[in-house]
């Protein structure tokens, strides 16, 4: 293995396959007599995520070896191995967010500055997913979206190795002023890293975390949400409303938009009431807590659910111990 010209050593031993990347410009004729013309991302062949395809190859295979000879990219088959890979596109804006900040040190490829891959070992994700920006929205196509901000490459995800050229001319290569070992992370730690970000281009929709990475069918949520709201409504078990809701779903469901947000805590106007300042409403994008200022009151997700719906005040008098109100709580949840 020390005279394979495979470039990427953290890959090495990991049971990861490998796609051969023609270069940009690189042209090729189907059997339908269509030519394809490949960028210098795109992997050659067809079902190249799949192991007996025949269009991916282990680290030692003779044909990816003599494409690398001969100066053609090649990528990983993300997934396999473990390894994933944190694709973010606005690195600025995912500094902004503190996104960055969250990943721990692993492993990154930059292809150009400001443009970088974070490996990192997680089995557990099934599937790659998109995720854009909580608040910002741009153009596309004629239509309003979320900003796309980047993709995390699980299986059925693709992405170019070092020793790669980009279609700027650069190459891609290992940062070496960062750790030289990939990270494992579990599925909660990686939730935790995208905590506030949106996982669905529509600005008046919401996908949950779970959905996006493929941990379980909306069917299944779906049903496992009926059994237990059933179960809370019996008083069985000590699992309280507020920990089967997502913060973000709650307020994206209401469409309740913060002025500002300073770390966890979102700020921004009270509902059912005006504020001078506009922003003495407040929410803890990580518990669910809500405060409001003005009224000196507050409580959990719940009680969110109760002020966003109209069910109560948000001047802290009612609460969810009254069976009829956390009827009509539990209806709109």
């Amino acid at each position: 293995m020390n005279s394979s010209p495979f470039p990427v050593p953290h890959l090495r031993g990991r049971g990861c396959r490998f796609t051969i990347v023609p270069p940009a410009g690189h042209k090729y004729t189907l059997k339908d007599g269509t030519v394809k013309v490949y960028t210098g991302k795109d992997p050659q062949g067809l079902g190249w995520e799949k192991e007996d395809s025949g269009s991916s190859y282990t680290e030692d295979a003779q044909k990816l070896q003599k494409a690398i000879s001969k100066g053609w990219n090649h990528g990983l088959v993300c997934g396999t191995g473990g390894v994933v890979v944190f694709d973010g596109d606005d690195a600025e804006r995912l500094q902004e967010l503190g996104v960055l900040q969250k990943i721990p040190s692993t492993i990154q490829v930059e292809s150009r500055p400001g443009h970088r891959h974070h490996h990192l070992l997680c089995p557990e994700l099934k599937k790659k997913f998109v995720f854009y920006d909580p608040i910002r929205t741009e153009e596309k196509d004629g239509k309003v979206q979320r900003l796309h901000l980047g993709e995390i490459l699980g299986p059925g995800g693709h992405a170019v190795l070092p020793g790669s050229t980009h279609p700027t001319g650069t190459k891609y290569h290992l940062v070496e002023d960062g750790s030289q070992e990939m990270a494992e992370i579990s599925l909660d730690q990686l939730k935790e890293i995208l905590g506030g970000l949106e996982f669905t281009s529509a600005p008046d929709k919401h996908v949950s975390f779970g959905e996006a990475a493929g941990i379980k069918t909306t069917r299944e949520m779906l049903e496992e949400g009926v059994r237990e709201a059933r179960r809370m409504k019996r008083g069985d078990g000590n699992t309280s409303l507020s920990d089967q809701l997502d913060v973000h779903r709650v307020l994206a469901a209401y469409g309740w938009t913060p002025k500002r947000t300073e770390g966890d805590e979102a700020k921004g106007a009270p509902p059912g009431h005006r504020s001078e300042s506009g922003d003495c409403f407040q929410v803890n994008l990580r518990t669910g807590q809500y405060h409001c200022k003005q009224c000196e009151a507050g409580g959990d997700l719940a009680s969110l659910v109760a002020v966003l719906e109209g069910i109560f005040q948000c001047t802290g008098h009612d609460d969810l111990r009254d069976r009829e109100i956390f009827g009509k709580v539990l209806a709109a949840c």
